[in-house]
């Protein structure tokens, strides 16, 4: 049986100097059980073995310091820094994910084998198996970048016979190549990706600030188109400072699912002083390597903001459910997916 939630339906009304920006239903829930009952014993359902993907990690590394390159005892020394560093919060985000998600009373325990975690879910259809694939790979890594005042000019210098890598021209963006499958896999992707044009636009003679990075905006209205875009490397703020995500529904003010965000004292501060000196610059949101929206700063702005996008509600929902339960620290990887029946389970000696 699944665990029984009590749910408090309210909103939250986001004021600007305007007036009324946007109003938030949000929805609190509480388990009707008390957290110290002991779990159901483990006797049907799935096993997923969970390891830390050391080449993304590198990857992830090499794309924010490409210099890394140069030494590679220093490379790994970053790698296994970042790998120690992020262990501790993997088995309590995932766990709050699993449980956003809905599944029924799942295990989640710190692997000694080897870095990373077991997951065990009760579900064994196959729509369940996706959602706890989707759980584990997605990052959910949010970050805001300023867009370079130039870009307009770096993007009208990329030469039309180029198309980033996986991709293909399509009038004046690109469409996903049919070796993108195959291309999006490789260990330097991302990196690749990131320096894309990047010598073509110096060439042309265009003055392009320092640590510069390449990167695609989906189109809100063709999905599958995507367009350039270029935006400073250095994270401004991330997803780390966010208190609380909520879903807005389509109203009077846009006709969109658009997900409102809260920040903590830490962020409200940073975003303050990072919007009152940017007014009229854009505002890159990224959220895991793509860009979702690129907002022109009106004024400044402390504790409140929205991110908007082509979602549907359910993207709106995961994008929410995401941030809440907080971005893995690590890619992480599914080593092996084990079935488990009554039949298969031993009786403990």
């Amino acid at each position: 049986m699944r665990r029984a939630m009590m749910i408090l339906a309210g909103c939250t009304i986001l004021l600007a100097d305007a007036g009324v920006v946007a109003v938030c239903m949000h929805y609190e829930c509480f388990s009707l059980f008390a957290k110290s009952r002991a779990p159901r014993p483990f006797v049907s359902g799935i096993v997923f073995t969970v390891g830390v993907d050391r080449t993304a990690v590198a990857e992830k590394l090499i794309d924010e310091d490409p210099g890394l390159t140069d030494v590679a005892e220093r490379t790994q020394k970053h790698i296994d820094e970042a790998v120690r560093e992020g262990l501790g919060r993997i088995a309590e985000i995932i766990r709050r994910r699993l449980d956003f998600a809905g599944f029924d009373e799942p295990i989640v325990e710190v692997r000694e084998d080897a870095p990373g975690v077991i997951v065990k879910i009760r579900e064994k259809d196959a729509e369940s198996r996706d959602k706890m694939r989707s759980i584990v790979c997605r990052d959910a890594h949010l970050s805001f970048h300023l867009v370079p005042e130039n870009e307009k000019a770096m993007i009208d210098a990329i030469p039309d016979d180029m198309s980033p890598p996986g991709y293909k021209r399509s009038g004046s963006g690109y469409r996903r190549a049919d070796d993108w499958p195959t291309e999006s896999r490789k260990p330097d992707y991302a990196a690749r990706l990131s320096r894309f044009a990047l010598n073509a636009v110096r060439d042309a003679g265009v003055n392009m600030p320092v640590r510069i990075r390449f990167i695609l905006e989906r189109d809100h209205r063709d999905g599958k188109l995507f367009r350039p875009r270029f935006i400073k490397r250095r994270i401004s703020l991330d997803g780390s400072v966010l208190s609380r995500a909520t879903v807005v529904r389509p109203d009077e003010y846009y006709d969109g699912f658009r997900v409102c965000f809260e920040l903590n004292d830490e962020g409200a501060e940073k975003f303050g002083k990072l919007t009152g000196a940017n007014k009229g610059r854009q505002l890159a949101i990224i959220l895991d390597g793509e860009m979702i929206s690129s907002p022109v700063i009106q004024s400044k702005i402390t504790s409140r903001g929205q991110i908007t996008g082509n979602f549907t509600m359910e993207e709106a929902n995961q994008l929410a459910s995401d941030l809440n339960a907080g971005a893995l620290p690590i890619p992480l990887m599914i080593e092996a997916e084990d079935d488990v029946s009554p039949d298969s389970v031993k009786p403990a000696p």
